[in-house]
């Protein structure tokens, strides 16, 4: 059965950038992927290059996971025998919520054994995003396995300090990685997290 990953995180956290990376990371490790993203075409991937390496992109267009269970519950059902692959990795748009969404794929999806949900916060707008939209960005953390701090290089030691504070204190029993996504040693970093979860 392959490791499945559900990626939360608010709107341009970089969620999309790591799961690039990610899918990368793992293509050139002969991995097969399967994609479940919202928005094909925001995140540009070339699905013919993906089908040539036995990996499978599925877009769900305008809406969340949560109301699009119907579609993705074939996928995940078909893993092992209609679908071959050694990871998922499921993109919810910036305002899903995984304590939504992940029980209601396991729900239709009962020979998953367990989906991770890895929360990507936003080092640069975690505090203003806190103030307009709390509710949102909290659940989404408090509900992580893994919480990948991003955008490290664009704040000072001292926020990212704050925020790192912030982040275990609502999420005290989630694994937290810093990162800066466009640097590939820090998705290499990621990637040996999901390697060896």
């Amino acid at each position: 059965m392959p490791k499945i990953f559900a990626f939360s995180g608010f709107l341009g956290s970089g969620k999309t950038t790591i799961v690039l990376g990610l899918t990368k990371y793992f293509l050139q490790k002969n991995k097969r992927i399967i994609l479940i993203v919202n928005d094909m075409g925001d995140i540009g991937v070339d699905s013919k290059v993906l089908e040539k390496t036995g990996s499978d992109v599925h877009e769900i267009v305008s809406g969340c996971i949560c109301s699009h269970i119907g579609y993705i519950a074939p996928i995940l059902q078909g893993l092992g025998s209609k679908y071959e692959a050694d990871y998922v990795f499921i993109e919810a748009t910036g305002l899903g919520q995984p304590h939504n969404f992940i029980p209601k794929i396991k729900a239709v999806a009962q020979n998953l054994s367990d989906i991770k949900d890895i929360n990507v916060v936003d080092a640069v707008r975690w505090f203003k995003l806190k103030q307009v939209v709390g509710d949102v960005v909290t659940n989404q953390l408090q509900a992580a396995d893994i919480v990948i701090i991003n955008k490290i290089s664009d704040v000072s030691k001292e926020q990212l300090s704050k925020v790192l504070e912030d982040v275990k204190e609502l999420s005290p029993r989630a694994l937290v990685l810093s990162v800066d996504a466009k640097v590939k040693e820090d998705i290499e970093k990621i990637a040996g997290v999901i390697e060896n979860d």
